[in-house]
C-alpha cells in the first residue's frame, strides 16, 4: 500500500495525460461524449488528489473543521460541478456532463449539509444556463449532493468500493428519470436520455470509484484521528 500512495500521483496524471490523445483521436468521432466527459474527469481527479492533501480537506474528513474549513470545502466542489457543466458535451439541446460528482464527493466526506450547499451552487449555475431540462438536471444535482451527505459516516468508515459507486449509477439513473418526466417534449427528452445516460452513468461512476481510491490512500497515509499533525499541505 505504500508503494502504492507513492505512485498514486503519478498514476493519476499519467491518467489525465490520456485526455490530450483521446480526445483527438478517431474515437471522438465515433464516441464523443464519453471520450471528452472521461479525459476531463480524469482532470478534475488530479485536481481532487492534490486538494485531498490540504489542511481543509483532512480537517473536513476528520470531523475537525471550523466554518472556513468547510466554506473552501463548498467552493472547491462547486468549481468541480460548474467546471462538469461547462466543459460537457451537448446533446439536443441538453448536456452530457459529470456535474453531480462534485456534489457527490462533497456529500460522502462532509455530511448532507454541505453536500446539500454544494449541489445548489452547481444547480444554480446549470439552470442560469437554461435549456429544456434546467428543472429536472439542476434539481437532480442538489438531490445528490444531499443523498451522498447521508451516507458520509458510512462511506468514511468503509471506503467501500461497491457501497460508493452505487451511489453515483443510482442517482444517474434517477437523474435520467427526472429528465423523463419534468423535461418537454417526452420525446425529444427520451432521445437525449438515450444519448446521455451511459456516458454520464460511466464517467460519474468512474470518478467515485477514483476518489474512493484516493481515500484510501489518505486513510493509510494518515491514520484516522492523526489527520493535520504532519504530511499535509495547507
Amino acid at each position: 500500500m505504500k508503494n502504492i500512495s507513492t505512485k498514486a500521483p503519478y498514476l493519476l496524471l499519467i491518467l489525465c495525460g490520456t485526455q490530450l490523445f483521446a480526445v483527438q483521436s478517431r474515437f471522438e468521432e465515433v464516441n464523443t461524449s464519453i471520450f471528452i466527459l472521461i479525459g476531463k474527469m480524469l482532470i478534475v481527479m488530479f485536481a481532487v488528489y492534490l486538494f485531498s492533501q490540504s489542511r481543509t480537506f483532512i480537517k473536513v474528513f476528520s470531523s475537525k473543521a471550523v466554518f472556513l474549513n468547510f466554506l473552501w470545502f463548498v467552493i472547491f466542489f462547486s468549481l468541480i460541478g460548474i467546471y462538469a457543466t461547462i466543459v460537457g458535451k451537448k446533446e439536443y439541446g441538453a448536456i452530457a456532463n459529470f456535474r453531480d460528482l462534485g456534489p457527490v464527493m462533497a456529500g460522502f466526506i462532509g455530511g448532507p449539509i454541505v453536500g446539500f450547499l454544494t449541489g445548489l451552487i452547481a444547480a444554480i449555475h446549470r439552470f442560469s444556463i437554461g435549456g429544456f431540462t434546467k428543472i429536472p438536471c439542476s434539481l437532480a444535482t442538489i438531490l445528490a449532493g444531499i443523498f451522498a451527505g447521508l451516507l458520509a459516516k458510512k462511506i468514511k468508515q468503509t471506503l467501500n468500493y461497491y457501497l460508493a459507486v452505487l451511489v453515483p449509477f443510482t442517482l444517474e439513473l434517477f437523474h435520467m428519470i427526472l429528465i423523463l418526466v419534468l423535461a418537454k417534449p417526452f420525446e425529444t427528452a427520451w432521445r437525449v436520455v438515450q444519448e446521455i445516460v451511459f456516458p454520464m452513468v460511466f464517467v460519474n461512476c468512474m470518478g467515485v470509484l477514483i476518489f474512493v481510491f484516493i481515500l484510501r490512500i489518505n486513510k493509510d497515509k494518515y491514520e484516522i484521528g492523526n489527520f493535520g499533525k504532519k504530511g499535509c499541505v495547507t
